[in-house]
């Protein structure tokens, strides 16, 4: 392997943190993960987490666009909720549970 990228493979295996975005459709699993170290390394990855693109980036302004998945686009003011209430919340999505209005009025329509 030529040391050039040996190396910066093994520095992608020594960052602070790794966040992961993903969408799973009937086509496949797109995943966007950041690297965050100093700068941030950016992969995209479809199906079967093969890379189909990686590129560092060093302007922290585009990092929302880069996370963000959605393939609709919202408007609305962001808002906060209590992290107990949250995980309530998903747990209940992910049991596909209803949800009592006490909740549902946390939430912006």
């Amino acid at each position: 392997m030529d040391e050039t990228f040996k190396s910066f493979i093994l520095g992608l295996t020594r960052v602070k943190r790794v966040i992961r975005c993903q969408i799973a459709s009937d086509d496949g699993v797109f995943s966007t993960s950041l690297f965050c170290h100093d700068s941030f390394f950016i992969q995209n990855a479809l199906y079967d987490n093969r890379i189909y693109h990686l590129y560092e980036k060093n302007d922290h302004a585009d990092l929302p666009a880069l996370i963000d998945l959605n393939p609709y686009v919202e408007s609305g003011e962001p808002f906060s909720i209590k992290e107990q209430l949250f995980e309530r919340v998903i747990d209940k999505l992910l049991g596909n549970e209803e949800l009592a209005n006490e909740e549902i009025d946390h939430f912006s329509s």
